[in-house]
């Protein structure tokens, strides 16, 4: 890979034509960010390293969390990021786990998704 694996994985969530005009943000959206949009986190990394040092492949856990008014909207964009995300090979992403929540503070719903990159760093 010759980008970082955060540019390649915005890269792969803009190239989807449902995100052209949704806002996507790392780690926190921005206070003037309006529903809905894409906030995503590296959540770990751990390296394979042999005893002649690091092997250049990496495991990095990021979390992708959608947010919208309408929960029905929350999850058709939650499977819009998954289907992104799964097609670019240079991510070798794995699809973990999810789950949907509504915050009451904000009166939002969030679509959370974990997904498992396996790349050369």
């Amino acid at each position: 890979m010759s980008m970082l694996v955060e540019e390649c994985l915005y890269a792969s969530i803009k190239a989807s034509p449902t995100f052209s005009a949704i806002p996507v943000r790392p780690n926190v959206a921005i206070a003037t960010d309006v529903t809905p949009y894409v906030v995503y986190s590296k959540i770990s990394t751990q390296r394979v390293k042999s005893l002649l040092g690091d092997s250049g492949l990496a495991n990095s856990i990021f979390q992708i969390d959608v947010y919208a008014r309408d929960g029905l909207q929350a999850a058709n964009l939650s499977a819009a990021i998954r289907q992104a995300v799964l097609t670019v090979p240079q991510l070798g992403a794995v699809h973990r786990d999810e789950a949907s929540l509504y915050e009451t503070d904000t009166k939002l719903y969030r679509y959370r998704q974990d997904f498992s990159f396996w790349y050369n760093d």
